[in-house]
């Protein structure tokens, strides 16, 4: 600041004569003027005609300006770096935003070029499944999960299964145990059975699917806000994968009984298949809503189903439950 304010008091000094009378040199006289003219105090140029400091010094090469000229360039230049930051920010703004609309196409291209496509919603759901209908030509095999559906929808349900079956498609479809305690259903499905469809019940199956020719799939999801939702699969690895699920499952699972014959042979532990099956989901920390889903049933029926199994196996708890089971060899 006192070169600043020598050069500011005697104008018409040199850069010599200033250095001289601070006593610096030449060197530290340059540093000092690259200072102040970082500072907008000084600029080592000389000044221009037309300068708008009336009060600007030139001491030799250098154009020493008034603190208010420095403060009000200063201003300025800062305004026109902020001007150029907003627009290169704008600029960038409106590349995020063209980024992020191409992302979505390619994601979408994505999509269809790996074979999936998300349905949401049951209107959605149930459009696809009646387009589904006509472009079935020869094999359905379906996994059906849930309880017991309403009348309309199963006199529906035969009737599209009755047009499909006159096309000469083969059909294999399997169904949860439980939903055929509802005479309903049982109807139901012993009218798919006339029909030559291949109807077989098991215990738990793990979601909703339908696999048409071995080229496309359609499988439910599980969505937590209570949506409906399903998933479109055309993709030939992931429906390989889906057919082995199927047909690992099938085998697994048992004909349709008559209603007077009992759900399941005799065992030496005394637990039902059910009960065995729900045994083994509580050893595997399922919840009661997660074993309602799996049994078709609701969360009331699976509380006094887990009563009934606490009962044959003389257990209070869940864990007492789960000992006992593996000490008789259930698990």
């Amino acid at each position: 600041m006192q070169v600043y304010r020598t050069m500011r008091m005697n104008p018409d000094w040199s850069g010599d004569r200033v250095a001289a009378s601070l006593g610096l040199s030449p060197a530290t006289l340059s540093a000092a003027v690259g200072e102040l003219s970082r500072l907008g105090l000084a600029t080592p140029a000389p000044g221009a005609d037309g300068d708008p400091d009336p009060e600007a010094v030139r001491p030799g090469p250098v154009t020493v300006f008034s603190p208010e000229t420095a403060f009000a360039r200063l201003v300025e230049a800062r305004e026109a770096t902020l001007g150029e930051a907003l627009a290169r920010s704008r600029d960038l703004s409106r590349q995020v935003a063209d980024l992020l609309e191409c992302l979505d196409e390619v994601s979408a291209h994505s999509r269809l070029h790996a074979g999936l496509e998300l349905l949401e919603g049951n209107e959605a759901v149930g459009g696809f499944l009646a387009e589904l209908e006509a472009a079935m030509r020869e094999e359905v095999l379906a996994l059906h999960t849930g309880g017991k559906p309403p009348q309309e929808v199963l006199d529906a349900s035969l009737e599209a299964d009755r047009r499909v079956r006159e096309r000469g498609v083969a059909m294999r479809a399997v169904y949860l145990t439980s939903v055929t305690r509802h005479g309903s259903v049982r109807s139901y499905l012993e009218a798919l059975a006339a029909m030559g469809i291949e109807i077989r019940v098991r215990a738990t199956l793990p979601f909703r699917m339908i696999i048409v020719d071995r080229s496309l799939a359609l499988c439910s999801l599980n969505r937590a806000e209570g949506r409906a939702g399903a998933v479109v699969v055309r993709t030939a690895p992931i429906i390989s994968l889906l057919v082995y699920v199927f047909n690992l499952l099938w085998t697994e699972s048992e004909g349709l009984r008559p209603p007077e014959q009992p759900a399941g042979r005799a065992v030496p532990h005394g637990l039902a298949p059910e009960q065995l099956t729900i045994v083994r989901l509580l050893h595997e920390g399922s919840s009661d809503h997660a074993i309602a889903r799996a049994l078709g049933v609701t969360e009331r029926t699976v509380t006094r189903k887990i009563r009934e199994v606490f009962d044959t196996l003389g257990v209070e708890t869940r864990f007492q439950a789960g000992v006992a089971a593996h000490d008789r060899g259930l698990l």
